[in-house]
């Protein structure tokens, strides 16, 4: 860019301050009045004849600005876009940039909303009490994952289990994160160097980057499967708290965005455990991007650099009061698999996200994946991402920009992706910023190649022309319309839980987890014949897994195979039992407790009451909930021992006062013990409660009338 385009922003560059008007320095100040006289001169404007820092950031600034008046319409340029492009303002094109990624997000999702909850989102969602009000929160502390949980509080209060609602929220954070995409690719591409070559094509090339990272069919896991809103809300504190540090580095008042910055951070710390390189990435940024040595990050920006990793302890201390439930999930602390065996697995699920990231076709919600055993299995992959790694620390050395993009890609997926040990080795939802960086990478790429293929069609100014603008635009039209249509087909796959595990179990016919879940689905759609064949595949490839033969106890109960049922239910509480985890998971295990009373159940039906009775006194150790105290009650009164039974009736109504069953059976206990009078009150109570129950009504009025008998013989 020559001297004569800054002709007229004098004014602009006068008022330009990066550091606050009252603290520009001696120095700073006479290179400032250097750039104006360049401006002032013919001769061109370059980095060379411009020695300060903050006479550089004002370059940057300049060249922005002149960017953003040379895309209002020229008078050729009003005649290719329309009379609106003449008025049109920066703010106009990002506002027409925002309302083309939402209406491509719209597109692509709008046949998700009426997609079930699946998976985890079943267990941790639909079934969570917790979940049911905000105030007082109990997860709020005690918990992992709080503002993640907190959302997801919000929607089922407002929705319940209506599931529309927590698929547009999904959608509206997700669009928002593309926004804060654009945003940081469109303020990068007009800083420093990069403005020289990217300012007149940083609008187009952001909207690029953000749109194909929109539509990609492999975001589908985390916006499309509800309970992975943790990911894409951790995605959106993530990108803000960048987005807010760029913006500060050319704000009057940095100090408020700063804040906000370390916010976003504070927020994603407490959303989930992948946000906790936010703070590397944002300094990387500033030493690639914004300033030109380490003495200038931490001499300005030393005090928010110190604010910003206080939010590590954000995450620490939620990790530290909520420990024993990461060993549980499966986080951090994995039987079987140590950090070397998960690293040594990394780099070929690396480099099959990076597959998928190119060529999306065969997505899978649960992959299985096994740990690398062999050499084939570990050397190939890890040549190949090392390769990857060298090559990022080259090029952050020898062209940082380009070299941030890779660290990028790496730091975002370093959390579930390196050595710390996760008990599901993929998933494709942890691609969900990661990608981001690929398709900056990506279109920077093909925008490199393109410019070198049209510079005989570029016009004096080094802008293309009208007609290789088109090609471009039609070029990411397809491209965006080509990811967009799987990302559609991908949606239907959910529509479903027998759709999706369906096709997870074709895709994937080794996991076990699949085939168990299929089962599980069959058996809710009646088809209990398929339903039982696919648990006992799932068995044969992981005999381990108590799940799947708790799963095939309740299949088998269902047709009413009772005594196979227990023997199902047996070997589940066995595993369950032995397994290296129980020892210091065994007190107020819900799950093991859940076995034993489904086999309590089982010998009831068999009418093995007293080992039925022993089964409910081991879950109600294990989890004292009023839902087992019932059925102890219940295996009670078939021993025909009404005392305990009216206790344990007592106790159910303790832990849940408006219970019906309860009250009606501790009426039957006490009627059976003579109490007459005390049942009576309790038939009434029960009819209180279900007045329109009309097997209460007619048991209450005979107990009425025979204690009338009995007063008036």
């Amino acid at each position: 860019m020559t001297a004569k385009q800054f002709q007229g922003l004098t004014p602009l560059a006068n008022n330009f301050c990066p550091s606050g008007a009252d603290a520009i320095r001696g120095a700073e100040r006479r290179a400032l009045r250097r750039l104006l006289a360049l401006c002032r001169s013919a001769e061109p404007l370059e980095y060379e004849k411009v020695p300060c820092n903050a006479a550089r950031h004002a370059h940057s600034w300049l060249v922005m600005q002149s960017s953003n008046k040379s895309q209002r319409a020229t008078p050729s340029d009003s005649r290719q876009r329309g009379p609106a492009a003449i008025q049109a303002t920066p703010w106009t094109w990002q506002i027409v940039a925002g309302l083309i990624l939402a209406v491509a997000g719209i597109a692509c999702y709008y046949n998700s909303f009426g997609c079930p909850q699946i998976f985890d989102g079943i267990i941790y969602i639909q079934l969570n009490p917790s979940l049911k009000k905000i105030w007082p929160w109990e997860p709020l502390f005690g918990q992992n994952r709080p503002v993640g949980f907190f959302s997801v509080a919000l929607n089922a209060i407002l929705h319940d289990d209506h599931v529309w609602g927590y698929h547009a929220t999904n959608l509206a954070i997700h669009v928002t994160v593309a926004w804060l995409l654009f945003g940081i690719v469109r303020r990068t591409l007009v800083r420093g160097r990069l403005a020289d070559r990217h300012a007149a094509d940083a609008w187009g090339l952001a909207l690029a980057v953000s749109l194909v990272w929109l539509v990609h069919p492999l975001q589908t896991e985390s916006v499309t499967y509800i309970y992975q809103r943790l990911e894409s809300l951790m995605g959106m504190f993530y990108l803000a708290t960048l987005w807010c540090f760029i913006v500060s580095l050319d704000s009057k008042k940095p100090g408020w965005w700063q804040a906000a910055s370390v916010a976003c951070c504070a927020l994603g710390m407490g959303t989930k455990e992948s946000m906790v390189t936010a703070p590397l990435l944002v300094l990387w940024y500033d030493r690639a991007i914004a300033a030109e040595n380490w003495r200038e990050v931490f001499s300005r920006r030393g005090k928010y650099y110190v604010a910003l990793a206080g939010s590590w302890a954000v995450l620490a201390t939620l990790m530290f009061l909520d420990r024993q439930s990461y060993s549980q999930a499966g986080l951090l602390n994995v039987t079987g698999i140590s950090p070397l065996d998960y690293a040594l697995s990394q780099p070929g699920v690396i480099l099959h996200y990076l597959q998928l990231s190119f060529w999306p076709d065969r997505l899978c919600l649960d992959y299985g994946w096994p740990v690398a055993e062999r050499m084939d299995q570990i050397v190939p992959p890890a040549i190949a991402i090392g390769t990857l790694v060298l090559l990022t620390l080259w090029a952050a050395y020898r062209w940082p920009a380009w070299g941030f993009l890779g660290g990028a890609f790496f730091l975002t997926l370093a959390p579930t992706s390196s050595v710390a040990p996760i008990k599901d080795l993929a998933f494709e939802h942890r691609m969900y910023l990661p990608l981001a960086a690929v398709a900056a990478l990506a279109i920077m790429l093909i925008y490199e190649c393109w410019r070198v293929l049209t510079a005989p069609l570029r016009g004096a100014a080094g802008r293309p022309s009208a007609s290789v603008r088109i090609v471009a635009a039609l070029m990411l039209v397809a491209i965006a319309s080509g990811l967009g249509y799987r990302t559609v087909l991908r949606n239907r796959d959910y529509a479903s839980e027998l759709s999706i595990w369906q096709v997870t179990a074709e895709e994937r016919p080794q996991c076990a987890r699949a085939h168990a879940n299929l089962g599980k689905a069959l058996a809710a759609d009646r088809n209990f014949h398929d339903a039982v064949a696919e648990l006992r595949t799932s068995i044969e490839l992981d005999p381990s897994n108590s799940d799947s033969h708790w799963m095939l106890g309740g299949f088998l109960r269902s047709n009413r195979q009772d005594q196979a049922a227990v023997e199902a239910y047996t070997k589940a509480i066995e595993i369950h039992e032995h397994s290296p985890e129980a020892a210091t998971r065994r007190s107020g295990n819900f799950q093991l407790s859940t076995y034993y009373i489904d086999r309590a159940e089982a010998r009831a039906k068999l009418n093995d009451n007293r080992n039925a009775l022993v089964d409910c006194n081991a879950a109600i150790r294990l989890a004292p909930v009023a839902l087992w105290y019932y059925k102890r009650a219940c295996i009670y009164g078939l021993l025909r021992e009404f005392k305990p039974a009216a206790e344990d009736f007592s106790h159910t109504l303790d832990l849940e006062p408006n219970n019906a069953l309860a009250y009606f059976g501790r009426a039957e206990s006490k009627s059976r013990l003579g109490r007459e009078a005390e049942a009576i009150r309790d038939y009434s109570a029960a009819v209180r409660l279900q007045p329109n129950n009309p097997e209460f009504r007619r048991v209450l009025q005979q107990h009425i009338k025979l204690n009338q008998t009995r007063k008036n013989p």
